[in-house]
């Protein structure tokens, strides 16, 4: 079995970077501004998720909780209410249709941005944090300035990646506004593969 080692890469949502193994990024909401948030979350009933590099929780089980989830193809959830105090925490969900977002989002972002990434979920960020700023910092780290991006994608939290690197490739199921911000769209499901060979980087 053969092993890809890689040096440098970018999880959590730009949140959690390294670069030729060493940590140069490791944003974390302060436990502050998770109560803030979930404060918000309690009053309109809201499911939340607590995410870092190694796993997540959710607070709560209801139908838009469980709708997202079968659309991720992600059942087995663990429901821990008090993630935040036993781990450190990249970024947050919030469970969410659109109508929804629009009455509590200004209360949102005064501590965090957002960014909604499928129809019933909104990621929450530390303020600053993106993929795309993640991208940037790894970037200042190489020393060869002409080096060549490429990101694949498929939601909207993948639009600052796409607006940084040369070339986005979005996946076929991918929303339309990434698709608009597209190097390339993908024709079938196996959209990194055809992206791959459509750029002859195999």
């Amino acid at each position: 079995m053969t092993f890809l080692e890689v040096e440098n890469y970018i999880l959590s949502n730009g949140c959690y970077v390294k670069f030729k193994g060493k940590l140069i990024q490791n944003a974390t909401m302060s436990i502050v501004e998770i109560q803030h948030i979930l404060a918000i979350a309690n009053e309109y009933n809201i499911g939340t998720g607590f995410f870092n590099r190694n796993g997540f929780a959710l607070t709560m089980d209801n139908p838009i909780v469980q709708q997202h989830m079968r659309s991720m193809g992600s059942m087995d959830i663990e429901f821990n209410e008090k993630f935040f105090v036993e781990q450190p925490v990249n970024f947050m969900n919030l469970y969410l249709n659109a109508k929804t977002e629009r009455v509590i989002r200004e209360k949102i972002i005064a501590v965090s941005d957002i960014e909604r990434y499928a129809p019933l979920a909104i990621d929450i960020l530390p303020k600053g944090v993106s993929k795309g700023q993640a991208i940037n910092l790894l970037l200042e780290k190489v020393s060869d300035s002409r080096v060549t991006t490429y990101a694949f994608g498929n939601q909207n939290n993948d639009i600052s990646m796409f607006k940084t690197v040369n070339y986005g490739m979005s996946m076929k199921e991918s929303t339309a506004e990434l698709k608009k911000l597209s190097s390339y769209v993908a024709k079938t499901d196996n959209g990194v593969l055809e992206g791959l060979k459509h750029f002859k980087l195999i």
